[in-house]
């Protein structure tokens, strides 16, 4: 089963959507790039394992950017997702902005990647997951009493305030690139290491009703890209 602290990822523009039908298995495009073959909820299990995927997300972006990774045409959506990765200027620019939603995982069974394996990292469930467990996670500057539900500044809090026993947990190969992420974001991550921040939660439904023109506004420029593209 897994743990009472869990984490999904998703855009802005998907937040309507799991408001009103909460988190389903889904079988798209990018998870099919990945080698995923069934309907899924991805999540992380434990605040360990959302910081050791963002990192493996962060370090597949730059195998692709550097060249050490090429697309295997056989994947559907990987050719796609590479051409998309090297037009973008950063994973945060493919990414895209979005939350981490955050929920307690009691009781549901983490059935793991397409092995049956990926523990806290590749965690996954087929079973939906309902809006109203799903809260957003903020990043409270307690000095300004400024908020940020931005998924990097929320991610990178996460990371830099990992105890040396949690770093540990993580394979050896993920922790050069845990210290690697943190030497070349020095100068972002230093504030939230230092500085004077604390974790916040707010329901989903909330969060919609506060941030909407957000929202719209991020729905509303994928809708001009798209025609842009068209």
């Amino acid at each position: 089963m897994a743990s009472k602290e869990c984490f999904h990822f998703t855009k802005l523009k998907y937040l309507y959507s799991i408001r009103n039908d909460g988190l389903l298995p889904k079988l798209d495009i990018n998870s099919k790039a990945v080698g995923d073959t069934k309907p899924k909820i991805s999540f992380s299990d434990s605040r360990v394992g959302a910081v050791g995927l963002f990192l493996e997300f962060n370090r597949v972006y730059n195998d692709y950017k550097s060249g050490k990774r090429i697309p295997d045409s056989k994947k559907i959506g990987e050719t796609e997702m590479f051409n998309d990765i090297m037009k973008s200027e950063s994973l945060q620019d493919f990414l895209g902005e979005g939350v981490y939603l955050t929920f307690d995982g009691t009781g549901i069974e983490n059935e793991g990647g397409n092995t049956g394996e990926g523990g806290i990292y590749d965690a996954s469930t087929c079973m939906p997951i309902e809006s109203s467990k799903l809260k957003v996670g903020l990043i409270r500057n307690n000095d300004t009493k400024h908020v940020s539900y931005s998924m990097y500044d929320y991610i990178n809090y996460l990371m830099v305030n990992l105890k040396q026993d949690e770093i540990l947990q993580m394979p050896d190969k993920m922790q050069n690139n845990l210290h690697s992420y943190i030497k070349e974001h020095e100068q972002e991550l230093s504030e939230l290491k230092n500085g004077n921040y604390s974790l916040k939660e707010v329901d989903l439904d909330t969060f919609c009703k506060i941030c909407k023109s957000d929202i719209d506004k991020n729905i509303n420029m994928d809708k001009d890209i798209k025609d842009e593209v068209r």
